[in-house]
């Protein structure tokens, strides 16, 4: 593991590329997470998937799109922008699989805590460079509102992602377990149980929606 000052330099390097697609339609979901696991549309150069995860949802990307879409219709915010989708490049001096996928991990933590939308995340090394494609739903897990910001708040958002990046955000008792067969393993384990979770956590917030709007209804009829 490379120490604070190599840290710094990935703050000072980090390149963060929005994709100004809308994702409006189910496909176009299921076809960019499948992109990201190497199903899709293929790269020119050679592209190795060292990492992969996500918050809130399956660790699966077609389960993961399924989950996406599901929020979405539930709340009928189904139409318009519905996946915000980041490519994050990775200078040179990141030139291991484990500073990679801490700082894709970091990143993550930071859309789906602090923004509080589902993430979707892998990492590619492309002719030994890395770099993350990070996707989000557009409407949040905790709202129900769509993620909009103006021009200021997207550079300060991008801001944010360079400042994540950083060894001093990264929680000292996560563990990132990069290798393959590691990631497989502890998928196949915990599979049924975060996506019981995911969806469990989906219907109590969608269920915890209805009960105030019903609340509200009654109050206004007094």
């Amino acid at each position: 593991m490379n120490t604070g000052l190599f840290y710094m330099d990935i703050l000072d390097n980090v390149v963060v590329k929005p994709i100004e697609k809308s994702y409006s339609e189910d496909k176009d979901i299921i076809n960019v997470l499948k992109y990201f696991v190497g199903k899709g549309k293929k790269e020119k150069d050679p592209m190795e998937i060292v990492y992969s995860n996500s918050k809130g949802l399956s660790p699966y990307n077609e389960e993961a799109a399924k989950q996406i879409i599901l929020l979405q219709e539930l709340i009928k915010k189904n139409n318009g922008r519905r996946l915000y989708h980041y490519v994050i490049s990775l200078p040179c001096s990141v030139d291991n699989d484990e500073d990679a996928a801490i700082i894709a991990e970091n990143i993550a933590d930071y859309i789906y805590i602090s923004e509080t939308n589902q993430v979707y995340f892998v990492v590619h090394n492309t002719r030994n460079r890395y770099h993350i494609h990070i996707a989000f739903n557009s409407v949040s897990y905790v709202t129900g509102m769509k993620w909009h910001k103006d021009n200021t708040q997207y550079r300060d958002f991008e801001s944010e992602i360079r400042y994540y990046a950083s060894i001093d955000n990264i929680r000292p008792n996560v563990k990132i377990l990069v290798d393959n067969k590691v990631i497989a393993n502890k998928v196949k384990r915990y599979r049924e149980v975060r996506q019981r979770l995911s969806e469990e956590r989906l219907m109590y917030w969608f269920e915890s929606v209805q009960y105030k709007k019903r609340k509200s209804k009654k109050e206004t009829n007094f």
